[in-house]
């Protein structure tokens, strides 16, 4: 019981270290983890399964190119312990000293390398040249398959200690490891021991050269390590050439050539010869050149000499001996040559018929099977035998053959002994006769007589016509699954096909599955899945009774499977998916001009696809941009699923780089990826500064109301609980969402005059006792009508800005009576942008000032009401002016601004002079603060100006802007228009060129085509004339086969007469075995009473087996604590070790260091 599961055991350990050989194929930083985790499962201890396995491995992971160096000479740290025991493990298999070996071959310029650089590590350094020593020692005493391997080795040990030549430049080749390498003052090697190792290690290697070794493997060996040593080591060239061209391969072909030696020969000639070739190449000028090319020359005329039996003398003697006898036919004798043979008779005892039948007397001829040669060569020979054999010959053999037919016929019947006489029981019948006399032909006859039983036909003894059964009925149940099973071991076969690096693009003369490929079966399994079942298909309805869908489809199937085969490894196999997509979408295309309800499957399966690799990307996968750039038809269901991943913050670059590339290259495609991207701004608060970056190219004005609806909804709201003013009319004009509040918001916002730098009319406190009351003069009239004059500012077609002036009351005279005794001041308007109080003057003016004047304000009355314009660029999208209302004014019924004089002052108060505006001096005082006053709404009114000026620069700016990019924009697309363009010139171009190819593949065809009806009609003839040969050839057979038929005739009558008494024989053995039959029934009774006897006694070796299974797993139980403890223990044993052993290395290096320091003290 110990055995099978001790084998189960090894099976199952091999198979987890092929698992883990996978992973490190498929990731190389697994390789230190993965070989120190084997080295105690492959160790020298191990079953010889696990030993073969783990060299193996160790001497690919050493080898393998896609490891990088530095991690080689890591893990050679830990792998020569393993490997020194392997190798110094007395009769170690043949297998395992092979690949051990190469690893020790790959790891010894690694190792050397390392004590270059650390020299303080010796334990390293002995355990390789322990190696070396003992790898040294097998190559003189192992077969020859273990030696070539220490040859490589040897070739390895003399590339590293030697000296690598100045003058050649280096190619970075890490394994490059020479002695030039190894500084002067090193504590550990020694560049002269070195070197002179490496001198007669190449010495050993050249030996078998020079001793003309007849050894086929190891001369071969020794010849293909040479030319990298020559190459790399050009110190060394002279000696190995040297050695080269006084070797004579064809020193065997002196001795008895025989099939063997004739091999060894010319596999020896032809690797001497390919290396010094190499050699002439790589070094055409070189001094060596004119004498390895005679050398090369002379083994050619030497193996010319030797195998070439083609031009010998003898062929052209047997050429002309038919010339001359017919030259010679009319004078030279008939001489009757009759052709001897001697037809011994058969020499007395048993003879076979092939003995019957043998001419020769060779024991080699007779020995030979014939039955080993194949049908058609034994025809071929039996034919021309028949051919060129002498009718006299043949005559006088089967004269002889006859002869002895006959002889064997007049011999009488041998006597069979009736104790060893064959009962006809077949072997394979379970019962044994008893060996009683047997019965005489008297007494068989007589019982024959006697016998009242009919006897048996003879057709019951022949073979009987069997036929088999009908296989069973086919159901689409077993169909379809025998489909499944037939595309599982397809895909299967698939993964095996590696993908080649670089394709050959074949154009026009692609086509599909016409090369044993990956591309070529995935293109066959596409057409399969798509239509196979394309016009058979009709939309499902769904079965009432059942609840199940009626009929079952293979393409489903067939999809399924692709689909699980695109996603096991979807980076890789897109190119797969897309494949497939195209042959669905082309069958979608066919199946939509026919008539039906035949379901669609593109769109179906692309979705899905989407939705099983789109949870596995990150923003470094360019899978998602290579899908929809490639795909046949984009839809908004297939960018739906990309608006979705947006949802994952780190996949929104993907995603919205994916659609930029639609965009860019896929004009059809483009409105619909820009309703994408809108979406995706709309409803992702994350992806809306990248998704701007792409809309403000392609959409400037969209994404502009976009940025602008939350805005006007803010300022819309704080207006309407009192918080603000009221929205700029350019948002609500440019706002989607703003239609109601255009057609209730009013189309002018009238500002403060009083704050604006325009004056106002104020009435006078005794308008209607004054008799100075007077309308206002023309000049003054003109400076409020500037003041009240409608000031439009349209900018750029979203902003206007108006002032309207008071509307005249309806009886065409001014509402209110002004007097000519004050106007307000201007100094609180002279600085627009300043928010503190300002102070106010009256003023009076002259009766010949010809103006009137409104007395307004005072120093104690509030801060006037005002207007203050403000510039609000938005990012530069809009321009608007927005009107800020401190204090609402007090406007009269007409909507005019009313100015509210304190009546704390009294009659005829000005702010200025008081009460002296009634004399002289007050009117010119007046008069210059008028003037004054008036300079001041200039300059204020042309500062306005400055400012709308500044306002239309930035909106000419801003459209600018807009221009520059839709600019570049276009400028982009017409790029991408001009590359495709190329492309297509490009495409042509190919086009031309097949086509051209083929016109002359054309002509070539017509060409062979012609000298293939040439040759056919040569063929022809010579055919006709050989039929007409074999006509007559045949007619010449068939007397010789008459005459061999009568011969045989003759011999089937006797036979017949054997069988008749071998019939009678048959009958009586026939009777015998029926009573033999009876006593096998009692037998197998007693077989059956025997076998129950056995059953009942396995029954109760189970139970007593159960019991000790039970026992034992109690014992292992019981059992189970100590081997944790012992375990445990070795482990700490082990650690403790390895410590003692770091520790002893550093005490040999402080030691080490300690010496050197006291030497340099001393």
């Amino acid at each position: 019981m110990a055995a099978p599961s001790s084998q189960a055991s090894v099976s199952d350990q091999i198979r987890q270290l092929n698992d883990a050989r996978k992973l490190v194929l498929g990731d190389v930083k697994y390789y230190p983890t993965v070989v120190k985790s084997i080295l105690p499962v492959v160790g020298p201890t191990a079953r010889i399964e696990l030993r073969r396995w783990g060299a193996d491995f160790l001497a690919e992971a050493f080898s393998t190119p896609a490891l990088p160096g530095s991690e080689k000479e890591t893990m050679q740290l830990f792998v020569l312990d393993t490997l020194q025991s392997m190798v110094e493990t007395p009769n170690e298999d043949p297998h395992v000293l092979r690949s051990v070996i190469q690893t020790a071959a790959s790891i010894y310029p690694f190792a050397l390398r390392w004590i270059i650089n650390n020299s303080y590590d010796n334990l390293t350094w002995e355990r390789m040249v322990a190696i070396k020593t003992r790898i040294l020692q097998i190559w003189s005493e192992a077969e020859s398959t273990v030696r070539i391997c220490c040859i490589k080795f040897a070739q390895r040990v003399v590339l590293a200690q030697s000296v690598a030549n100045p003058s050649e430049p280096r190619r970075g080749d890490s394994l490059d490891i020479s002695l030039d390498k190894v500084p002067p003052n090193h504590q550990t090697l020694d560049v002269m021991t070195l070197d002179a190792e490496g001198v007669g290690l190449l010495d050993r290697m050249l030996s078998v050269l020079q001793e003309n070794s007849s050894d086929v493997l190891l001369v071969d060996a020794t010849l293909n390590c040479l030319s990298i040593l020559i190459r790399s080591r050009p110190g060394l060239a002279n000696r190995i050439l040297t050695a080269v061209l006084n070797f004579n391969p064809m020193k065997l072909a002196n001795s008895p050539m025989t099939p063997r030696t004739r091999v060894i020969v010319k596999s020896m000639e032809k690797t001497t010869r390919m290396l010094l070739i190499h050699l002439s190449k790589r070094d055409p000028h070189g001094p060596m050149a004119p004498r390895i090319q005679q050398h090369v020359e002379r083994m050619m005329r030497m193996r010319h000499e030797i195998f070439d039996e083609s031009g010998r003398k003898r062929a052209f003697e047997a050429q002309q001996h038919t010339k001359m006898d017919a030259k010679r036919q009319r004078v030279a004798p008939q001489v009757a040559t009759t052709p001897q043979i001697q037809v011994t008779p058969l020499p007395p005892g048993p003879h076979s018929l092939g003995d019957v039948f043998t001419l020769t007397g060779s024991e080699g001829l007779k020995a030979f099977d014939v039955g080993t040669l194949p049908t058609a060569m034994a025809a071929k020979i039996s034919i021309n035998t028949l051919i060129r054999t002498d009718a006299q010959l043949l005559t006088m053999a089967i004269e002889g053959i006859q002869g002895r037919l006959a002889a064997l016929a007049a011999q009488p019947a041998p006597q069979m002994n009736p104790e060893t006489a064959p009962l006809g029981v077949e072997e394979d019948d379970d019962y044994e006769p008893d060996f009683a006399a047997a019965e005489d032909n008297e007494q068989i006859l007589n019982k024959l007589d006697s016998d009242p039983v009919a006897r048996p036909d003879d057709h019951d003894l022949g073979l009987r016509t069997f036929k088999l059964p009908p296989p069973p009925a086919l159901t689409p149940e077993l169909a379809l699954s025998a489909g499944q099973g037939s595309v599982m071991s397809l895909f299967q076969f698939i993964k095996t096909l590696e993908d080649p690096g670089k394709r050959p693009k074949s154009g026009i003369n692609r086509l599909a599955a016409s090369t044993n490929d990956r591309e070529s079966w995935i293109a066959i399994i596409t057409r399969l899945a798509s239509r196979s079942s394309a016009g058979l298909e009709e939309v499902g309805t769904k079965d009432e009774t059942s609840g199940s869908v009626s009929g079952l489809s293979l393409g489903n199937s067939i999809r399924d499977s692709l689909y699980t085969y695109v996603l096991e490894d979807f980076r890789r196999r897109i190119d797969v998916a897309i494949t497939w997509l195209h042959e669905e979408w082309y069958n979608d295309q066919l199946q939509k001009k026919q008539e039906g309800n035949h379901p669609l499957h593109y769109e179906k399966w692309a979705l899905k696809l989407i939705d099983g690799f789109s949870q596995y990307l990150n923003a470094q996968d360019k899978v998602l941009t290579r899908f929809l750039g490639e795909v046949p038809e984009l839809s908004p269901a297939i960018l739906s699923r990309v608006k979705l991943m947006c949802r994952d913050p780190l996949v929104v670059p993907l995603a919205l780089t994916s659609l930029l590339y639609l965009v860019m290259m896929r004009p059809p495609a483009k409105e619909l990826a820009l309703d994408t991207v809108q979406d995706i701004w709309t409803e992702y608060e994350d992806a809306r500064p990248l998704a701007a970056k792409y809309l403000v190219k392609f959409r400037p004005s969209w994404l502009a109301s976009a940025k602008a609806v939350p805005d006007v909804d803010n300022q819309q709201e704080d207006f309407t609980l009192g918080k603000g003013p009221r929205p700029s009319r350019s948002l609500l004009e440019t706002s989607p969402r703003s239609t109601t509040a255009q057609s209730t918001w009013p189309r002018r916002l009238t500002t403060n005059p009083a704050k604006s730098g325009f004056p106002a009319a104020t009435p006078s406190i005794d308008a209607q006792s004054s008799s100075r009351a007077l309308l206002t003069p023309p000049s003054v009239t003109t400076v409020l009508a500037v003041s009240k004059s409608s000031m439009n500012t349209r900018l750029d077609g979203n902003l206007q800005l108006t002032t309207s002036s008071p509307s005249p009351s309806p009886r065409g005279a001014p509402k209110m009576v002004q007097t000519i005794r004050t106007v307000p001041s201007f100094e609180a308007a002279s600085d627009t942008s300043s928010d503190t109080p300002s102070h106010t003057s009256a003023f009076s003016s002259s009766v010949n000032s010809n103006a009137s004047a409104i007395s307004m304000a005072s120093n104690h009355q509030d801060r006037t009401p005002g207007v203050k314009l403000k510039h609000d660029w938005n990012g530069g999208d809009s321009t608007s002016m927005k009107v800020r209302e401190e204090t609402p004014p007090i406007l009269d019924d007409d909507d005019n601004p009313v100015a509210v004089v304190p009546d704390a002052q009294g009659p005829g108060w000005d702010s200025t002079i008081g009460k002296a505006g009634l004399g002289k001096t007050g009117r010119v005082i007046n008069k210059l603060v008028s003037d004054n006053e008036s300079l001041k709404r200039d300059i204020q009114i042309e500062r306005l100006r400055a400012e709308e000026a500044k306002q239309a620069a930035k909106l000419v700016e801003d459209k600018m802007e807009r221009l520059i990019s839709d600019y570049e924009s276009r400028l982009l697309e017409a790029s991408v228009t001009k590359t495709l363009l190329s492309r297509k010139e490009r495409q042509v171009e190919t086009l031309n060129a097949n086509v051209e190819l083929e016109k002359k593949r054309t002509a070539d065809a017509q060409q062979r085509e012609r000298l293939w009806r040439d040759e056919m009609e040569k063929m022809r003839a010579t055919t006709t004339k050989q039929v007409e040969d074999a006509n007559t050839h045949a007619a010449l057979m068939e007397g010789r086969y008459n005459a061999i038929s009568s011969h045989w005739k003759d011999q089937g009558h006797e036979v017949k007469r054997a069988h008749l008494k071998l019939r009678a024989e048959i009958a009586a053995l026939v009777e015998e075995r029926r009573r033999d039959d009876e006593k096998i029934a009692a037998l197998r009774d007693l077989c059956d009473q025997q076998d129950g006897n056995i059953k009942e006694l396995r029954r109760q070796k189970d139970e007593i087996e159960a019991k000790f299974q039970d026992y034992k797993a109690q014992q292992e139980f019981a059992l189970k604590d100590i081997k944790t403890g012992a375990a445990e223990r070795d482990a700490e044993q082990e650690r403790l070790l390895e410590e003692a052993r770091s520790t002893l290395a550093r005490l040999k290096w402080a030691l080490n260091v300690k010496e050197n320091v006291k030497d340099l003290l001393q």
